[in-house]
């Protein structure tokens, strides 16, 4: 590309002989028109300049030097090119030879986009003259924002994605382990169950909270007489209790044992009374001996 100080020189070349030189004509033979194929972009967008020489005559009637693009910092020249030709109308011949120049925007900004100046040279008399079109106003907005970049957030999503699988992982063990116990349990027997449950009731004795005692070892010993004669004990009486055992064959020492166990723990929640440790004691070791040591506990 030629600098933009040569080209000036060869505009002004042209004009000096247009006016100065011997028998030169000062007005310009030619017209020429200039236009932007948009004139509010944005930074990075392209546009065309499209400058345009037509005359009355046959294309060999000019020679026309390359014109270049005076540019300033808001643009840059991209490529050109070239192209004529002639048309015949009502027996004469009108021409036109057209540039265009691809022009990127490179900087936010208002611009005045000068057109190249033509100079061209006259083929019979080689008389050389220069025309140019007028300024035009390009306005540049700033550089619409880049696209989002999706690919920056793959390790995140890979991070999030182990995090929830670990998450999720770690629920279904802890599922499993919580029906594993659960079904550990639900395949106990009474007596095992029972077992278990009067191991807690030791702490409560040795506390000496009483009523929290009885209430925990009545629970015990009417879910394990339930088991083992099939019938709802809950809600009823020590003496009820006893004549449902006698229907089913339990033997007199065990019903009274029963009627007995009942009615301290009655006494106790109902009543509001006190038992000394030692009753505390005799319950514990009665409702003890219903539960059968099981293989395994």
């Amino acid at each position: 590309m030629r600098s933009r100080g040569h080209i000036w020189a060869v505009a002004f070349l042209g004009a000096a002989l247009a006016v100065s030189a011997p028998g030169l004509s000062a007005e310009a033979s030619i017209q020429v028109s200039s236009e932007l194929s948009a004139t509010s972009l944005r930074a990075t967008d392209t546009l065309t300049l499209r400058l345009t020489a037509r005359w009355d005559g046959g294309e060999e009637q000019y020679r026309f030097a390359t014109p270049h693009p005076i540019l300033n910092p808001h643009l840059r020249l991209a490529g050109q090119s070239t192209h004529g030709g002639a048309q015949l109308d009502e027996g004469a011949f009108t021409s036109e030879k057209v540039w265009l120049f691809n022009l990127v925007c490179i900087t936010p900004g208002s611009t005045e986009v000068v057109p190249p100046v033509v100079v061209y040279t006259n083929t019979e008399t080689e008389v050389i003259d220069s025309v140019s079109g007028s300024p035009m106003l390009l306005t540049i907005g700033p550089a619409p924002a880049p696209p989002f970049d999706f690919g920056r957030l793959w390790p995140y999503l890979l991070g999030l994605f182990l995090a929830g699988a670990f998450a999720y992982l770690g629920f279904r063990l802890f599922q499993r382990h919580r029906l594993a116990q659960r079904s550990k349990k639900l395949h106990k027997t009474p007596e095992q169950q029972a077992a278990e449950l009067l191991d807690d009731l030791r702490a409560l004795k040795r506390e000496d909270r009483c009523e929290q005692f009885y209430a925990d070892l009545e629970k015990i010993a009417l879910g394990l007489w339930e088991a083992r004669i099939g019938r709802r004990l809950i809600g009823k009486t020590p003496s009820e209790v006893a004549g449902f055992l006698q229907e089913q064959g339990v033997d007199e020492e065990t019903r009274n044992n029963v009627r007995d166990v009942l009615t301290d723990c009655h006494t106790v929640r109902f009543s509001g009374g006190r038992v000394s440790l030692q009753s505390m004691d005799i319950s514990f070791g009665i409702v003890s001996s219903w539960v059968k040591p099981a293989s395994g506990t």
